[in-house]
This record gives structure tokens, sequence and C-alpha cells, in this order.
């Protein structure tokens, strides 16, 4: 028994190559946001506003979280009608990341102790805590039936069988799968931007040391060469003199 999922227009030409044409910026975002949200923790971490075990179990994710998304880009490679078992595996990847940046996310408020104001302040952690429960049960019987399709090759027979009894009318499946695109797309899209505005933005410094093959002799005839150089500091090297 089959029915048709939230993706089911990407299946098709020419609505597949053109979702195919503009999805790496979508895969490409969802990238950036991993490493940047890793080398976030990092920080936390070392100025010591994050325990070890949560810097531990987000560097044991990392590189699974990359490689999952990455293989989102199977929806286009393998055609649904052609082989559905090796095309959904590519969206069940996407499942298991997106629940693991909700659950590392939530796991990080509480542990740095951040608080909304439009979300109670002090409560903020509440709240977190009844999405992240939300998410997890709709999300685990997604997770099931899209596994369940990966290893059978169709769906199971409760969440085909339409809610109303009258062939052509909603069936579980689908429902299942708008309330877990609200809560893995909508809320988490809305909570990002809120978070842009509350939280402090990640500094990024890029900088280099002179190269070791460089005498300092070099270092300082090159700075002192260049017009309206300032001499007094030549490429970050202490020039005062030993007393």
């Amino acid at each position: 028994m089959k029915f048709s999922q939230i993706c089911f227009i990407l299946d098709y030409s020419p609505s597949r190559e053109i979702a195919a044409a503009y999805y790496p910026f979508f895969e490409y975002s969802l990238l950036l946001y991993i490493c940047a949200d890793f080398i976030s923790v990092a920080i936390h971490w070392k100025k010591g506003l994050v325990s070890k075990r949560y810097y531990y179990v987000f560097l044991f994710c990392f590189p699974f979280m990359i490689i999952f998304s990455s293989w989102f880009r199977l929806i286009f490679v393998i055609i649904a009608y052609e082989n559905i078992a090796g095309h959904t595996f590519g969206f069940l990847m996407l499942q298991l990341v997106l629940i693991a940046v909700a659950c590392l996310n939530v796991w990080f408020i509480v542990e740095a102790g951040i608080e909304y104001k439009f979300l109670g302040g002090p409560k903020t952690k509440y709240f977190a805590f009844v999405y992240l429960f939300l998410n997890l049960v709709i999300s685990a019987i997604e997770i099931y039936v899209t596994a369940y399709v990966v290893l059978t090759g169709s769906n199971p027979s409760w969440a085909a069988t339409p809610i109303s009894g009258h062939d052509g009318g909603m069936v579980p499946g689908q429902l299942i799968s708008y309330i877990w695109m609200i809560f893995n797309v909508l809320i988490p899209f809305v909570l990002s931007y809120v978070r842009s505005q509350s939280e402090q933005p990640l500094e990024v410094t890029v900088d280099f040391k002179p190269p070791c093959f460089i005498q300092e002799e070099q270092i300082e005839e090159t700075v002192s060469s260049v017009p309206g150089a300032d001499t007094s500091d030549k490429g970050g090297i202490d020039n005062n003199e030993e007393a």
C-alpha cells in the first residue's frame, strides 16, 4: 500500500531536476550550520560554559551529521518509482540528522543556561523540553515509517489506510509527515531567527604568522619599504631591546 510523502512533487521531471539545481543551497546551509554550531560548542566548552560530556557527545555525532546530511541528495540520484527503498534512504538520513540537531540544541540550552524573554526567561528550558518531547514522539513514528519503507519497499498497512475509511482520503502516514514538517522545518526556522536576534554572533578572526623560512630581517625590510607603513610593529615581531 502506498501514499504520497511530503516530497512527492520532487519525484518526477521536471520538478526533480529543478529541485536538484537549487538543493545545494539548502545542503550547504545545513552543513555550514552544523560546522558553526560545533565551533560554538567547542568554544563554550573551552570557556567552561558547557560540560565535557556534552562536548564529546557532539564531537562523536559531528562526522555522522555531516555524512548523513550529504546523503540526502540520494533522493535525486535514485528514482522513487524505480527504487523506492534506495530513494527513501536519503530522506531517512536527513531525519536522523534533524532529530540529532534538535536534541543537541535543547541540551545546549540547558547546559549553557540560555534564556529567552519571549519564552519566559528562566522558563525557557521547560519550553525546550516540551518541544523536544513532542518532536521525539512524532519523529520516532516518522522515522519508523521511513525505515520500514527502506527495509521492505512499502509502507506499513496502518500508515496507508485512509483515516475516513474512504479511498482517496488522508492517511495516517501523510498526517504524520505534515506534523513532522512543522516540528523539524517550520518551528526550527522561527527559533533560528529568534536566536540570531537574541544571542551574540560567532566572530571569526583570520590571521597568520610569518612563514618560518622568512628571516626577521626580511620582514623588517619588507614592512619598512611599504609607503606609510607603521614600523613600530613589524609583522608582529617584538623589537624591544632587552634591558
